[in-house]
């Protein structure tokens, strides 16, 4: 039957008001199918229709710089869940990095293709999901009025798709002395993809980033591992990006080796460590982080380098970084192995910065920032080994001292600091993450309810005491109990605030400094 009887057939019912049923056109590249190639799928696909692509090494024409062509489509392998399908399920441009990175303009054998563009307008509504995308060298785009190769494996120019599930694998956009933008995906300032579930690995620029370079995008549950940059970033760099639930490991460059962000960033719950030139770099705002054993040599900043307007909030931060070194023909002082930012307009909040270290100054933190409800403890540099600088800080606990309301010098009693547990220790209850359920401890944190009494309790479990713990955990569900000297108040009574089974004017108090407070968001 042809395609206009087909067409035809669907719309003579009721006016043409019935739409054609989607259909799912088959890929194979050894075996029969609906095409052999994913583009030639493509052009045939109407929108709604979904191509999905048989296991198997998908090369050459019709493999490479595939487009979408504006549709509202999904390319997929047979189960995006399975992730030894998704594995061999495989878009191979066959080129590696050295290869990509000695290709001159025609020279035989060195044509260059990226994996997937999307350039015609694509919405969420075209997916790609559950391929392996590897070995492709970017073709040129014109970047600041230069031609540079861009995005490697994928590009997203004007188009804001879903990738979802994808291995993006030793991709490059590196061409010696040409530059490059965006190994594994190259997303420019009029997109906002969703790039979900996706592993960004071992990719390779020369600028921006050898993971992922956008200005916006939602990148959410994706491990952003081993990839490089010469400058730039290693792993992701945005302007304009939510990034949650994500791990960035062991990605490296001169510029910030795992993230960085400007200032409408939002980095939140995710593992950002093993980095080399820093963790986090940039004006974004970052909340429950755990930022560890990142370095950058030489310069400043090991865990996270902050520019103005950066928000720090319940991250623990620590065995990052800082070494001094020649650089570019001048010398770079090692400062902030945890924190560096010179700018007063930073917050660290609710913040664990602990055991990192500094060859010059500021092992914990160097700068001014406003730091409250905090711990910094255990850090290391010849100079003021915990904080260097002048910052505003209350109601931390600050090893060896510092002046500020509510600020304390005593052990926190962290549960084992030396295998990475920084929950406080309590008599009353403190979280163990290993076991997965609460343990009572022999001694109790003096940082439990010694934050800020103006600063919401926010989710910290009963009895709490009624005000927020110092540390990352303070105001979440792991907060470590409260304890009053006395055996655990195991029944809820009404009026009882601070969970010490009273009913007194310690329980008004708290009501009190609390009366009318908002907290949401």
């Amino acid at each position: 039957m042809s395609k206009l009887i087909f067409t035809l057939i669907c719309l003579s019912a009721f006016g043409g008001a019935i739409p054609c049923q989607a259909r799912i056109i088959t890929v194979d590249y050894d075996n029969p199918a609906d095409f052999n190639n994913i583009q030639a799928a493509i052009n045939d696909a109407n929108n709604g229709d979904t191509i999905e692509v048989q296991p198997g090494r998908y090369t050459s024409l019709g493999n490479r710089d595939i487009d979408f062509k504006g549709k509202s489509i999904t390319v997929r392998s047979i189960d995006p869940n399975d992730p030894d399908i998704v594995a061999a399920t495989v878009i191979d441009g066959e080129m590696g990095f050295n290869q990509c990175l000695w290709c001159c303009n025609g020279c035989v054998g060195c044509e260059r293709y990226r994996g997937f563009a999307f350039r015609s307008g694509e919405g969420p509504n075209s997916v790609l999901a559950g391929l392996t995308i590897t070995r492709f060298c970017a073709p040129d785009k014109l970047i600041w009025g230069d031609l540079m190769p861009v995005g490697g494996g994928i590009l997203c120019e004007g188009s804001s798709p879903t990738i979802r599930q994808c291995i993006i694998i030793d991709n490059t956009a590196h061409i010696l002395g040409r530059g490059g933008f965006g190994g594994g995906i190259y997303s420019d300032e009029t997109s906002n993809p969703t790039i979900t579930s996706c592993t960004v690995s071992t990719n390779n620029s020369y600028f921006g980033a050898g993971g992922i370079e956008c200005t916006r995008a939602a990148i959410a549950d994706c491990a952003v591992i081993d990839n490089s940059a010469s400058f730039g970033a290693g792993g992701i760099s945005c302007e304009i990006a939510v990034i949650s639930c994500c791990t960035v490991i062991n990605n490296r460059s001169f510029g910030a080796g795992g993230i960085y962000c400007n200032r409408g960033t939002k980095i939140d719950d995710c593992v950002v460590s093993n980095n080399v030139g820093g963790g986090i770099c940039g004006r974004g705002a970052i909340s429950y982080c755990t930022i560890t054993g990142n370095s950058v040599f030489p310069g400043q900043g090991g865990g996270i380098f902050c520019g103005s307007g950066a928000k720090i909030e319940h991250c623990i931060i620590a065995s990052n970084s800082a070494v001094s070194g020649e650089f570019a023909g001048g010398w770079v002082d090692g400062e902030g192995g945890g924190i560096y930012c010179t700018d007063a307009n930073v917050l660290v909040i609710n913040s664990t910065i602990v055991g990192n270290w500094a060859d010059a100054d500021g092992g914990g933190i160097y700068g001014n920032p406003t730091i409250t409800n905090s711990i910094v403890w255990g850090n290391n540099c010849p100079n003021e080994p915990q904080i260097s600088g002048v910052p505003n800080i209350s109601y931390s606990n600050v090893q060896g001292g510092w002046l500020g309301l509510g600020n304390i010098n005593v052990d926190p009693n962290f549960a084992d600091a030396s295998s990475g547990d920084y929950h406080l220790k309590s008599q009353a209850g403190r979280w163990d993450a290993n076991d997965g359920r609460w343990t009572k401890d022999e001694v109790t944190s003096p940082c439990i309810d010694a934050g800020d009494p103006k600063s919401p309790i926010g989710l910290e479990p009963f009895p709490n005491g009624g005000i927020i713990n110092m540390g990352a955990y303070g105001g979440t569900a792991e907060a470590s109990k409260s304890y009053f000297g006395e055996p655990i108040c195991e029944t809820i009574v009404a009026g009882d605030i601070n969970g010490d089974c009273k009913v007194d004017f310690k329980d008004f108090a708290f009501m009190a400094f609390h009366w009318l407070e908002d907290n949401n968001p």
